[in-house]
């Protein structure tokens, strides 16, 4: 359309590594050639690094930071910098694998699941201590292994086994019953509702069980108002009060209150997708030391993720999802990346 200026809102959020390369250099090449302006907004330090000229940095809705990376009086920038500048303090995104413990008994298992369409024959375990990532461009079925694990598909076949016990029936219910806590995809739309308060979220999954609920059926308010300001302390959720509003809070709190809710419930089996979508370098870092602290603790915990940086600092084992099956496996890290963005793109000989 002949454009003179493009803005790009995460434009790499469902691409596949070697996607996004050639998508960066796309853009370098209509910046430097055509001479095309372009604002990118990303929260992947590198992409900045790779496309940018020039980085500002955005915290609590200010420009609190802006520097040249290319041309006329350039700096050495590094993300390190970059996610400080984001933060306003040291934040450290290592490797969070797990130690050298070998992993306890097998607590979650998939046996040929399916559903119409979405998923084929997927059959993968995680044993408690262990963190079992699945990988993949958004897209090639893990909604569909989110539902399974929710107890949200009914037309699916296949066993789900949690503790050596096949869940049949599985509903929602069913599943928190057998010990599975899910931290869903979408945190606004399954995980919280927005028009209740942040005290009303939380009871949301365990109000008709003690001590919230009552006799006759009756809710006890003060024991829901007594949960919500232990969670809120506990987790740091930044609230005026347990009844604010749900959709009021940022992303990185309305994550801390649904993983909160889910953990509250000590799940032995914890399923976690895309944990850190949207959110800044500070709440990340909060959440993947939440997955590793209660890996620590003996669960059992799979992670449905596409950001690779996140599956490689936290998994023990990758599986790699493409067009609804399992096409790769990595054992142990670390892991070779381009093997793996080479599976989550279908070429699976070269994750082999």
């Amino acid at each position: 359309m002949g454009a003179g200026y493009l803005l790009l809102d995460e434009p790499t959020a469902n691409l596949a590594p070697a996607e996004v390369h050639s998508l960066l250099a796309q853009v370098r090449r209509l910046a430097t050639e055509r001479g095309v302006g372009i604002v990118l907004i990303t929260h992947h330090l590198e992409e900045v690094l790779e496309a940018a000229d020039r980085v500002g940095v955005l915290r609590g809705g200010q420009l609190v930071a802006e520097r040249p990376i290319r041309g006329e009086g350039a700096e050495s920038v590094t993300t390190a910098e970059l996610a400080r500048d984001m933060v306003g303090r040291e934040v450290g995104l290592g490797i969070r694998r797990a130690a050298t413990e070998p992993a306890g008994s097998r607590m979650l298992e998939l046996v040929g699941v399916s559903v119409p369409g979405q998923l084929h024959d997927v059959t993968l375990r995680v044993a408690s201590g262990q963190l079992v990532a699945v990988a993949g461009v958004e897209g090639n079925g893990q909604s569909a292994l989110e539902d399974v694990l929710s107890g949200l598909a009914p037309d699916s076949t296949g066993a789900v086994v949690v503790a050596e016990r096949e869940i049949d029936a599985a509903s929602p219910r069913a599943m928190r019953e057998a010990g599975v806590g899910v931290v869903p995809a979408d945190r606004y739309t399954r995980g919280l509702i927005k028009s209740l308060g942040i005290d009303t979220n939380l009871a949301i999954d365990s109000y008709t069980d003690p001590p919230l609920a009552r006799r006759w059926g009756r809710l006890s308010r003060a024991a829901v108002r007594e949960r919500a300001e232990r969670i809120i302390a506990a987790l740091s959720v930044k609230a005026q009060s347990p009844r604010t509003l749900a959709g009021t809070l940022s992303g990185g709190h309305a994550q801390r209150v649904v993983l909160g809710r889910v953990l509250d419930g000590e799940p032995d089996v914890l399923v976690v997708a895309q944990p850190t979508r949207g959110l800044d370098i500070g709440a990340t870092e909060f959440v993947w030391d939440t997955l590793v602290d209660h890996r620590s603790r003996g669960a059992a915990i799979l992670l449905i993720s596409s950001d690779l940086d996140e599956i490689c600092s936290l998994a023990d084992r990758i599986v790699v999802l493409y067009r609804g099956r399992i096409v790769a496996e990595f054992d142990e890290g670390p892991f070779d990346r381009e093997a793996l963005g080479s599976a989550m793109g279908g070429f699976q000989e070269a994750a082999a």
